[in-house]
């Protein structure tokens, strides 16, 4: 293996395209003061407290869809406090104080308070300083400040944006391949990695040992073989760390005691001597974070980990590297953490031990809420040969050996008075002979005055799963290996038609082909499906390309087309599609590519053919990738 993949060649028309996915950025912000309490009263002395929060921006400097002030009040005294409102004020530019929010605290709760901020008052990238006050006569409560403990109690904003994103990427990608029959498999780069490569703006990067001259840290980007620059990093990284890069370029990198964070996008020269910008956590950080307990980050670059030095708790920590909250359970081990799709909620397997019983332990499904630690757990437990859903004396509680990835499908459904976002759940792991696969519902929560429905399972599929469940683009379909050999099935278990809508009571999975020495799926745009060597891990990168790496090398795996075993491989497409990579030994582009504004096309080879006559329309989006051929 000799060459390489992602060497972008040309970038032609426009840079952004209409059809761009559009997605919800929630971002929280911690108060700035730093009392341990505050109080708010109208008793003989009025009293009001004032809150000071610099709400972070984000490119391309989206809109503001909803603002949230949330506080937690202080454990009831005795007698109880009355009842009191509060009203949230702001000062607007004119330097105009007016009301913007208010909530109701009731003296027979503790429960947090969230009052509803008008969008105005949170603008992205400006300081904000709320006056709480209150006109309730003879009360006064109090609430936690910005230096209380925990976290979770903490004032803080919960601010959602409206932002275009790029299409999403990791097991599944928009782009489709077209008609793909086998895989390039050249090689990017190798040396010794420190975490898990990454992508972004055509190339990928990966922190690794320098070459020279004090065996310092680097950071590599590799945009083909040959393509390399590397900038020191100046501070250490250990061992299988973890990478995330942002939309916008920041890489977020969670290493042993720190996390730290890049800004890709000052690498514009793309010369060694560029200068890297890195912030940092505060010296001495304790963190540990386990090799097979991978974390998740979040769209504004907030990160969620298991922390060993935090007693095995889940800590979540927002873009400036505060801790925002870390959960009260404590876990033995976790599977690697999930996102649903707008990044409100964190799901996790996780093994529980039982306080005071040593012996005894239970492996739960939980569901986190990402803007303040909530939690939600349900125990993962299967009804044998009974029908789901099962009587309490039939429900078998399987002790999970391996944990794998949960697969998350966020539908919109209607509830009364409008609409609301359901979080279907596929959960799958192994005992020592065999395992589960299931599906677990979390129900909206329709304001009323009943309790939430708890999460329920709504199918059952026992047997070994030999990799992570992985859902199509659409996330109608879902994809995993089972069985001892491997059989890769498909679940059609969503129905989207107009006439009946939702999840289809225990769908028959569809066996597809025998897999062998499989770690994990991927699948594009178009259903289709990849599996990663067992010797690999793998990802889409943005770009479409499939990458696979171990740990001292990147390939190119990426699927190509390729009619028969003998000689180059050819492709000459009459008409290009959007959102379609056509990719072969040698692609030849139409004089006429029948593409509008808003499209996107990829053409990726060894040798791109673009016609003396060929014409590209102002508004499409068409990318040039040059792969080297594979060694023998």
């Amino acid at each position: 293996m000799k060459k390489a993949l992602l060497t972008v060649l040309a970038v032609i028309a426009a840079l952004l395209w209409s059809g761009a996915l559009r997605a919800e950025i929630t971002s929280v912000t911690l108060s700035n003061d730093t009392a341990g309490s505050l109080t708010i009263a109208a008793a003989t002395t009025p009293t009001k407290a004032t809150l000071t929060f610099d709400i972070p921006d984000f490119p391309p400097h989206p809109t503001v869809m909803t603002c949230r002030l949330r506080v937690v009040p202080t454990p009831q005294p005795k007698p109880p406090r009355a009842d009191q409102d509060v009203s949230v004020l702001w000062k607007d530019k004119q330097g105009k104080e007016g009301q913007v929010g208010q909530w109701s605290a009731y003296s027979q709760t503790t429960k947090p308070y969230v009052a509803e901020l008008k969008p105005e008052a949170c603008a992205p990238g400006s300081r904000v300083t709320l006056t709480l006050q209150t006109e309730s006569q003879h009360t006064s409560w109090e609430y936690y400040g910005g230096a209380a403990s925990p976290a979770a109690n903490r004032p803080r904003l919960i601010v959602t944006y409206n932002s275009p994103n790029p299409p999403r990427l990791g097991d599944s990608i928009d782009w489709n391949y077209a008609e793909p029959t086998g895989f390039f498999a050249t090689p990017l780069w190798q040396g010794a990695m420190l975490a898990n490569p990454v992508s972004y703006d055509g190339a990928v990067y990966v922190v690794a040992a320098c070459a020279s001259p004090n065996n310092g840290r680097c950071l590599y980007r590799v945009a083909g073989a040959g393509n390399v620059r590397n900038w020191p990093l100046g501070f250490q990284v250990t061992a299988h760390s973890f990478a995330f890069v942002t939309a916008w370029g920041r890489l977020q990198l969670i290493t042993e005691n720190g996390i730290r964070s890049c800004d890709l996008t000052t690498l514009v020269a793309l010369r060694s001597e560029d200068k890297l910008v890195c912030d940092a956590t505060k010296d001495g950080e304790q963190i540990t974070v386990q090799a097979k307990e991978t974390p998740s980050m979040g769209p504004d670059g907030s990160l969620y980990f298991k922390n060993v030095k935090a007693e095995g708790r889940i800590v979540a920590r927002n873009p400036k590297f505060q801790e925002i909250w870390r959960t009260e359970l404590k876990f033995t081990t976790v599977s690697p953490i999930a996102l649903s799709a707008n990044g409100r909620n964190a799901y996790l397997l996780a093994d529980i031990p039982i306080e005071g019983k040593t012996a005894e332990k239970m492996i739960a499904l939980l569901r986190v809420d990402t803007a303040t630690g909530e939690t939600v757990m349900h125990e993962i437990f299967h009804c044998g040969s009974k029908p789901v859903p099962c009587g309490e004396n039939d429900k078998v509680k399987p002790d999970l050996k391996t944990l794998l990835q949960p697969a998350v499908a966020s539908k919109v459904i209607k509830v009364q008075g409008g609409e609301s976002i359901v979080d279907y759940t596929f959960v799958a792991g192994n005992t020592s002979d065999t395992g589960v696969l299931q599906l677990i519902i979390y129900e909206p929560c329709v304001p009323s005055s009943k309790p939430c429905p708890p999460p329920s399972m709504l199918w059952n599929q026992t047997g070994t799963v030999s990799t992570a469940p992985v859902l199509s683009v659409d996330g109608n379909s879902l994809f995993v290996a089972q069985g001892q050999d491997g059989t890769l099935t498909s679940y059609d278990w969503y129905n989207a038609t107009p006439q009946s809508t939702g999840a289809v009571s225990n769908p028959v999975g569809q066996a597809l082909k025998s897999l062998s020495a499989v770690s994990s799926l991927f699948v594009d745009g178009s259903k289709r499906v990849y599996p990663c060597p067992k010797s690999n891990h793998c990802e889409f990168t943005v770009d479409g390309a499939l990458i696979g790496y171990s740990d001292n090398a990147i390939y190119d795996l990426s699927p190509k087309y390729v009619p028969s075993p003998k000689g180059a491989t050819e492709v000459w497409p009459s008409s290009l599609k959007t959102g379609m990579i056509y990719s072969a030994d040698r692609v030849t582009a139409p004089a006429a590519p029948g593409v509008k504004a808003g499209d996107r096309v990829i053409l990726k080879g060894q040798r791109i053919g673009l016609p003396n006559n060929f014409r590209w329309p102002l508004g499409a989006t068409l990318t040039v990738q040059s792969v080297g051929p594979a060694s023998q």
